[in-house]
């Protein structure tokens, strides 16, 4: 088990940092074994060999217990160029305290920041304001977590806020907290519904959010077309409650028709957690409609298995439509004329719908060997609705000939 760092351990990083070692790239700072000294001047040397040091990436800050008295420490990570990750570990402690504030004010002067872990703070005096200052000033993040930090509803409203011109975010962390289905419909309207939006990861597990608020969730996938991984595991819906999954899985694939499956379902979430038993493992929940859970994981895996979401829909509409209706094109004008120049594009979906089943590396049903028998049939179907357009050239009158 790692003990409390000696001191000669905090000397021989100082040293490592001074000498701008290029081994050296993650450097945590306080805590029982980030680098420690009773000495204020030290954390000044080290401020100022921070400021000079191109290696550094990553810095951790941990509660303190020796207040740092002076501002060379914050000069160096203000002038730092290098460090473009930060993890503040706070321990409870307020994050508005001075300590963690200073740090944060740092890299709003610097903007270097990709990556911000905000783990344990205390918000209630100021706290929330502190982050959103921070995602303000700090626009080229990729990767926000703010963890076990009791953010409520109103908290979240002016950093989600902040977080809209942060245009390069991809990645963002709210686990452990008290987000309730307000909470929701701000992360709904401001980042998933946000068509500008680069925000491929989202985890919300251990919140408080209900059915309500997982439904406010779901609703708003149909039009996402960028979010990869979504976790809502330890909220307070019931982990089997059908009506979330139920939501889940129509915003995947609305079966209402063909067209709803093509141009409003989502086909690019991969990764969905609504349970703490993960997604494959129904089993120990009786009452719990296994069908319903195999009929979301098709959805994920169709969509995991292509990044093409024109593939995705296809595989859905092939799997879900057995026999592939033409019927409403027969009525697209009196004579026929339109109806008979849509057959082309009817073939031209079936051809491309075999291309789309045939790059798939992982096939869920067996009957994607029937699409050339459904392109068939469809042509079959087109055929029997008009004779008339498909009269043999034998059928003349004099020297006449039919022209249709």
């Amino acid at each position: 088990m790692p003990t409390r760092m000696p001191w000669n351990g905090s000397k021989q990083i100082l040293r490592r940092v001074q000498q701008n070692d290029s081994t050296l790239t993650h450097l945590a700072v306080g805590g029982d074994y980030g680098y420690n000294s009773t000495d204020q001047y030290d954390y000044s040397r080290l401020g100022a060999a921070i400021a000079k040091n191109n290696h550094l990436k990553h810095l951790i800050v941990m509660f303190i217990a020796l207040d740092l008295d002076n501002n060379r420490f914050f000069d160096g990570l203000e002038h730092n160029s290098s460090i473009n990750s930060l993890e503040l570990l706070c321990d409870d402690y307020y994050l508005a305290g001075w300590r963690f504030n200073e740090t944060l004010m740092s890299y709003q002067a610097n903007n270097n920041l990709i990556t911000l872990k905000i783990e344990s703070a205390g918000l209630d005096n100021g706290g929330d304001r502190v982050i959103t200052t921070t995602l303000l000033a700090c626009t080229n993040l990729r990767s926000i977590t703010i963890k076990s930090c009791g953010i409520t509803d109103e908290q979240l409203v002016p950093v989600v806020e902040a977080m809209r011109g942060i245009h390069s975010l991809e990645e963002l962390d709210l686990n452990d907290n008290i987000i309730s289905d307000n909470g929701c419909v701000v992360l709904s309207t401001t980042l998933l519904g946000d068509p500008s939006s680069e925000l491929h990861s989202l985890y919300l597990q251990d919140n408080v959010i209900d059915a309500e608020g997982a439904h406010i969730i779901a609703n708003s996938l149909a039009g996402n077309n960028k979010l990869l991984v979504l976790f809502l595991a330890g909220n307070a819906f019931e982990e089997m409650d059908t009506s979330v999954h139920t939501a889940f899985s129509e915003a995947l694939c609305n079966t209402s028709s063909i067209n709803s499956i093509m141009f409003s379902s989502n086909h690019t979430l991969q990764n969905l957690g609504l349970t703490e038993r993960g997604r494959y493992d129904p089993c120990g929940f009786p009452n719990f409609d296994e069908g319903l859970m195999g009929r979301l994981d098709d959805f994920l895996l169709w969509n995991r298995a292509t990044t093409n979401k024109r593939s995705a829909a296809i595989k859905k509409v092939v799997n879900l439509y057995p026999t592939i209706d033409m019927e409403p094109l027969y009525d697209w004008d009196i004579n026929g004329e339109w109806t008979l120049k849509s057959l082309p594009y009817v073939i031209d979906w079936f051809d491309r719908a075999l291309v789309a089943v045939g790059d798939w590396s992982i096939s869920v049903h067996e009957d994607d060997h029937e699409l050339p028998e459904k392109k068939l049939s469809a042509i079959y179907e087109f055929a029997k609705a008009m004779p008339l357009l498909f009269v043999p050239t034998s059928h003349e009158v004099g020297d006449k000939k039919r022209k249709r």
